[in-house]
C-alpha cells in the first residue's frame, strides 16, 4: 500500500474513490481479491485496472511521444513537421505522426466488410508493428489476441503505447526481423490450431522481402500493404509469385494516402 501510495502521489494516475484508505477495494489484507502475488517473484499486482484512470492523458503521451519519437520514427522527416522525428503512428487525437491511424482503419474496416470479414475471435500477427496502433484497433474491434514483432528498441515504445492506452491481450516480440527468423516459436500451442488468423503485412515488404516462417504463423487472411509509388496491380502479381501465397485468393483491393505519406497499394487476401 505504502508503494501504491507513491504511484499514486506522482500524479500520473488518480482513483474515482475519495480515499483508498478506506475503499474496500484497497482494503487489507487482499484488496478485496485485487491484490495478487506472482508466485515465481513475489511481486505483487492490483489488478482492477477499473479503479485507476489518467490524470492528465494528453501530458502522458506528449511525453511519450516526445520520448519515443526517436525509436518509433520510421522513413523521411517532413519540412513542415519541424524537419526532425516524430512517431510513424499517431496516436489518435493525442499525437501527430506519419501515419494517420484513424484514417488507415477506416480504410481496412471497409476491406474487412467487403470481404466479410470480422476479427471478432481472432488472432492478430503484425509483422513491423511499430507502435502497435494497428494491434490496438483490432484488439477494439474484438480481436481476441494480437502480437507483434519489431526491433527491441521500438518494441520497449510500442508497450508502454499499448498499455497506456489500457491495451492488455497482446504479446510483442523484440529482435531483428529476416529471412531466417522463426516467427512461429512465439505462438503458444492452443493458438496454432484451428489456422483462422489475420496477418498484418503493412509497408513492410520492401524492407524484409517474405520470409518463409510468415507461412507457419496460423493465419487465414493477410492484410498486405506496400509502399509508395507501387500499384495494385504490379504488388498483385508480386503476392502470387510468393511460394506461400500462389494460391491465395485476393478478396478485396484499396488504394489511398493518409497522414504524411503517399498513396500506397492495399491488398486483402484468403490464403487457401
Amino acid at each position: 500500500m505504502g508503494s501504491l501510495h507513491g504511484v499514486l502521489a506522482r500524479g500520473e494516475l488518480r482513483t474515482p474513490h475519495g480515499s483508498i484508505d478506506s475503499a474496500l477495494d484497497f482494503s487489507p489484507p487482499d484488496c478485496n481479491g485485487n491484490l495478487i502475488i506472482d508466485r515465481s517473484t513475489g511481486r505483487p499486482f492490483y489488478v482492477d485496472f477499473q479503479a485507476f484512470e489518467l490524470a492528465n492523458e494528453v501530458q502522458l503521451f506528449s511525453e511519450i511521444a516526445a520520448r519515443e519519437k526517436n525509436t518509433l520514427h520510421f522513413g523521411g522527416t517532413r519540412f513542415f513537421r519541424g524537419g526532425g522525428n516524430y512517431l510513424y503512428q499517431s496516436i489518435p487525437g493525442l499525437t501527430v505522426g506519419k501515419r494517420d491511424v484513424t484514417h488507415r482503419w477506416r480504410e481496412f474496416e471497409a476491406m474487412f466488410k467487403v470481404a466479410r470479414l470480422s476479427l471478432a475471435g481472432r488472432t492478430i500477427y503484425d509483422i513491423g508493428c511499430n507502435t502497435g496502433l494497428m494491434l490496438y484497433n483490432a484488439l477494439s474491434s474484438g480481436a481476441l489476441w494480437g502480437f507483434g514483432w519489431d526491433t527491441a528498441q521500438v518494441i520497449d515504445g510500442s508497450r508502454r503505447i499499448l498499455l497506456a492506452l489500457g491495451a492488455t491481450r497482446f504479446t510483442l516480440i523484440p529482435g531483428a526481423i529476416g529471412l531466417e527468423t522463426n516467427f512461429a516459436c512465439a505462438i503458444p500451442d492452443h493458438l496454432m490450431e484451428p489456422r483462422h488468423g489475420v496477418l498484418f503485412y503493412l509497408a513492410i515488404s520492401d524492407h524484409i522481402g517474405f520470409p518463409n516462417g510468415i507461412a507457419s504463423l496460423p493465419w487465414q487472411y493477410m492484410l498486405y500493404e506496400g509502399h509508395s509509388g507501387q500499384s495494385i496491380a504490379g504488388e498483385s502479381v508480386r503476392l502470387v509469385s510468393v511460394p506461400w501465397l500462389k494460391d491465395a485468393e485476393i478478396l478485396a483491393t484499396r488504394a489511398f494516402s493518409d497522414g504524411d505519406s503517399p498513396k500506397r497499394p492495399v491488398i486483402l487476401l484468403r490464403r487457401a
